[in-house]
């Protein structure tokens, strides 16, 4: 086995039980604790982020350098797919009072679940990341003339016209900037735009600045 390819299978193996101490951590801080506890706390908790960062640039960076990858065609409950992620983000979008608002449609499509999952993570992230305090994101699912539709649709700063263009581009560092002081690698739109186009389908993202912004899936069923 190639050493990339060993990288690349320790970080994802070690990105799920990160993320779910992550979301333990932070339970345990909107709990009463002494001064000692909350800050110890805190530094465990910039200490899981940081290595949370670099697990996520080393398995976008494998993905977006790998010429082919396979892809594992399944028959995909799409909306038990997007609720699960959903409900994964709970944590982000009460810290910010974000409300996510989903309106989904049963839907069962033959597509790659690792690639879906991966898909709506991005954007439901991307959307809660460049979200006011206080707002809604809608997250929408729908089965319309056999075209399977996902938008994902934010509050935030919207999205400079110049900027659009270059959205799906890998490392691009953009006008609009987080809300809450999260970080960006620039790579997580040029990932989605890959894994779409690999199971043929296309994205795109239509925006007003200062009026949000709202990325569109399409995929014929």
């Amino acid at each position: 086995m190639e050493k990339n390819e060993m990288m690349g299978i320790i970080a994802h193996d070690l990105k799920n039980p990160l993320t779910t101490s992550l979301s333990v951590i932070g339970l345990l801080n909107s709990g009463k604790n002494n001064e000692d506890q909350s800050e110890y706390l805190s530094l465990l908790k910039k200490s899981l982020n940081r290595m949370n960062n670099l697990i996520s640039k080393i398995l976008e960076i494998k993905v977006m350098e790998s010429s082919s990858f396979k892809i594992n065609y399944t028959q995909v409950d799409l909306k038990q797919v997007t609720e699960q992620v959903i409900s994964a983000f709970k944590i982000q979008s009460d810290h910010k009072n974000i409300q996510v608002v989903a309106d989904l449609d049963e839907v069962v499509a033959n597509l790659d679940r690792s690639l879906m999952i991966q898909i709506i993570d991005n954007l439901l992230s991307n959307a809660i990341k460049f979200s006011n305090h206080h707002t809604k994101v809608h997250v929408s699912l729908k089965n319309v003339n056999q075209t399977i539709r996902f938008e994902f649709a934010d509050e935030g700063p919207g999205i400079k016209e110049e900027d659009i263009p270059a959205l799906f581009q890998k490392f691009q560092k953009l006008h609009a900037q987080p809300t809450g002081g999260e970080s960006s690698t620039g790579l997580g739109l040029s990932i989605v735009k890959k894994y779409v186009e690999a199971m043929e389908g296309k994205v795109w993202c239509e925006s007003e600045f200062g009026k949000g912004a709202r990325f569109i899936v399409e995929f014929q069923k």
